[in-house]
């Protein structure tokens, strides 16, 4: 029997999921569910499909002058609360977590010190803003060492607040977490590594207010991570891996729920792609791909989309 075209099964996506099945796949604490969509990737038209292309699809990737860069990783941390959103912090500082008055300055100085630091040795420095919504955005650092023997990147950025409990039974998606990919490091690379990560440590981690009020008590931890990669593409998913806001995982299946009856035709649909899971999480909201490749055409890509925000509601 011959194997199903992508016509043949984006018409059956299209007919099988319908908006109100988004509900039966909310997130805990995601009270009004999210909206399943199908999904569809060409990479004879769209490109290769990874990471940061389907970011640059949804409009959600600009740049930044370094400078700003920095000034955006600062304004958390001079600011205590997750995006510098002061309505965040809660009367009385409950968790004693508000900066000390010279932590600011410390940083600027040891930001300024890992820039010098990157512009000597990198190329093609690169600051790129990632953001799903107004309320909050990533924002990374990546250049390619400079006179190095083979190809190699490296990135920078800070730890991404989760709102959402990932890991609970409850979870909408049944996933088994895809190993990152190893790629070999040149000694050039490995020292610059060292000397990045010895600035990190001294810079530290701070504890971030999140939602707060209201009995959710949400605090998050915010440092600097770094990760390496052969290409840009590669360094910037390891880096948004390293940082919370990226996982990638093997689709098995649906959670079982109230729902799971009508979402087992999709699942079946879905699973002879062997569909690999993209899940991004922008603090609040969460955007998932559950997208495989056809096996009689490569670069074409099905699945469907889900994006999900978390209710604070004290």
């Amino acid at each position: 029997m011959p194997e199903p075209s992508a016509a043949s099964i984006q018409s059956q996506l299209e007919a099988l999921v319908e908006p109100q099945l988004g509900v039966a796949l909310a997130f805990p604490g995601h009270e009004d569910g999210g909206q399943l969509v199908p999904f569809s990737w060409d990479e004879g038209a769209q490109g290769e499909l990874n990471s940061l292309t389907l970011l640059q699809a949804e409009g959600w990737c600009s740049e930044l002058t370094v400078s700003e860069a920095l000034l955006a990783w600062q304004q958390p941390e001079q600011v205590g609360a997750v995006g510098g959103e002061t309505w965040l912090i809660p009367a009385g500082d409950p968790a004693q977590i508000l900066p000390n008055p010279t932590r600011p300055a410390e940083h600027q100085a040891l930001d300024a010190e890992l820039l010098h630091l990157l512009e000597s040795r990198l190329q093609n420095l690169q600051a790129i803003r990632l953001s799903c919504d107004p309320n909050y955005a990533l924002v990374l650092l990546v250049g390619q060492l400079a006179d190095a023997a083979e190809p190699a990147w490296i990135g920078i950025a800070p730890t991404v607040p989760v709102a959402t409990e990932l890991t609970t039974p409850a979870s909408p998606l049944n996933l088994t977490p895809l190993p990152l990919v190893a790629s070999s490091t040149p000694d050039d690379l490995s020292i610059l590594q060292l000397q990045i990560q010895a600035l990190l440590t001294r810079r530290g981690s701070v504890r971030l207010y999140g939602y707060y009020g209201g009995g959710y008590n949400q605090t998050h931890e915010y440092r600097l991570v770094q990760a390496t990669g052969q290409s840009q593409a590669e360094a910037l998913q390891a880096l948004m891996q390293a940082t919370g806001l990226l996982r990638v995982s093997q689709f098995e299946g649906f959670q079982p729920s109230s729902e799971a009856e009508s979402l087992q035709p999709i699942e079946q649909l879905l699973q002879p792609l062997q569909p690999r899971v993209y899940q991004f999480s922008f603090w609040d909201w969460e955007q998932i791909y559950v997208i495989g490749e056809l096996p009689e055409s490569a670069g074409n890509w099905l699945g469907v989309r889900l994006r999900s925000r978390f209710t604070y509601n004290p």
